[in-house]
């Protein structure tokens, strides 16, 4: 086994994400900069490679209504509560140097599968389940791709991804164009 092999294999286990969730284009129209948490975990493929699973999710600030269809009618919906992901990333790890602190740069693709939760005040009875009649929320669900790098010293580090999920797309509920794009920062900690 080579070094770099045992190195890569050393860093499986968990990995903590805690920074913002930041939305683009008209994503921004609905929400504002949002806190996130991820938990993901990480397994060795080879040499220098990992595959992360696990889920990340960001609480709304600064949510506004939108533009919502149902049975027809237009009405206004809010973003309620919190939106997330959970899925898979690859992720090729890069050794910057061994001097006194092991650093590295990591590039991370991802895929998987994000939510949007939202109040809908209209929401019709529900003739399937009627004790769900009292709940108002609902979920915009949509497939997510992403790229980032990640710069670590040690099992500290930094993180910047971008995230596209079209939920336009994938609901007949908003249209097309309802805002797909964000970027999330922050910190990362392995434990």
């Amino acid at each position: 086994m080579s070094e770099l092999e045992l190195e890569t294999r050393a860093k499986q286990g968990v990995v903590i994400e805690s920074g913002v969730r930041i939305p683009l284009g008209k994503l921004a129209d609905k929400i504002g900069v949002s806190p996130e948490l991820g938990f993901w975990w990480r397994h060795f493929i080879e040499e220098n490679e990992m595959l992360d699973w696990g889920f990340s999710g960001y609480i709304y600030s600064n949510a506004r209504a939108f533009d919502y269809r149902d049975t027809g009618a237009s009405n206004k919906a809010k973003p309620i509560g919190m939106g997330g992901m959970t899925a898979f990333r690859l992720t090729k790890i890069y050794n910057l140097g061994r001097g006194k602190y092991k650093t590295d740069l990591e590039w991370v693709s991802t895929f998987g599968y994000s939510f949007f939760m939202y109040e809908d005040e209209y929401r019709p009875f529900n003739e399937v389940r009627p004790e769900d009649e009292d709940s108002r929320v609902r979920g915009l669900s949509a497939p997510v791709v992403g790229q980032g790098v990640r710069f670590t010293i040690e099992n500290l580090g930094l993180y910047v991804n971008y995230n596209y999920s079209p939920y336009g797309k994938f609901s007949s509920h908003v249209e097309d164009d309802f805002g797909s794009h964000s970027l999330n920062l922050g910190i990362i900690y392995k434990p």
